[in-house]
C-alpha cells in the first residue's frame, strides 16, 4: 500500500510512494477509564491490547516491553498497599525517593545497583 494510494487523508509531497500499513476495523472496543497524570496526554507511539484494557492512568500505556510490565505491575502494587507515591519517569520509575530503571538487557537498577525484582520487591515491602 503506498501512501499516495490514501484517499482519506492528504498526502505530502513527496511522500507518495512511502510504503503504508492500512487497518480497517469492524468495530471498536470500549476501555478505560483512563486517567492522566502527572505531564498530562501525549502522543503514544507503542502500547498493547493488554495495556488498554488495564491501564487506569496515561503511564500505564507507555510501558516499553513486558520486563517493563512486569516491574511496573509489582512497583503499583506496593505503591497502593504502602501508600508511595509511584511515578513513571522517561528512563525509569520513582517509587518514593527509589529510581528504578530496566537496562537494555532486561537487567534492573535499583538505585544505581543491579537488583531482581524479587531483591527489590522485599526492600520495598519492609
Amino acid at each position: 500500500y503506498k501512501r499516495g494510494s490514501c484517499i482519506e487523508l492528504k498526502c505530502d509531497i513527496n511522500k507518495e510512494k512511502e510504503a503504508y500499513i492500512r487497518f480497517e476495523t469492524n468495530e471498536f472496543e470500549k476501555v478505560g477509564p483512563i486517567s492522566s497524570v502527572e505531564y498530562g496526554p501525549i502522543v503514544v507511539n507503542y502500547t498493547t491490547l493488554y495495556l488498554l484494557k488495564n491501564a487506569t492512568t496515561m503511564h500505564e500505556l507507555y510501558l516499553k516491553n513486558r520486563k517493563e510490565i512486569e516491574v511496573y505491575k509489582v512497583l503499583k502494587k506496593i505503591s497502593e498497599s504502602k501508600g508511595i507515591k509511584l511515578r513513571k519517569e522517561k528512563e525509569g520509575f520513582y517509587i518514593g525517593k527509589d529510581f528504578i530503571k530496566i537496562l537494555d538487557n532486561g537487567d534492573i537498577k535499583f538505585n544505581e545497583e543491579i537488583k531482581d525484582i524479587n531483591q527489590i520487591n522485599h526492600i520495598l515491602n519492609y
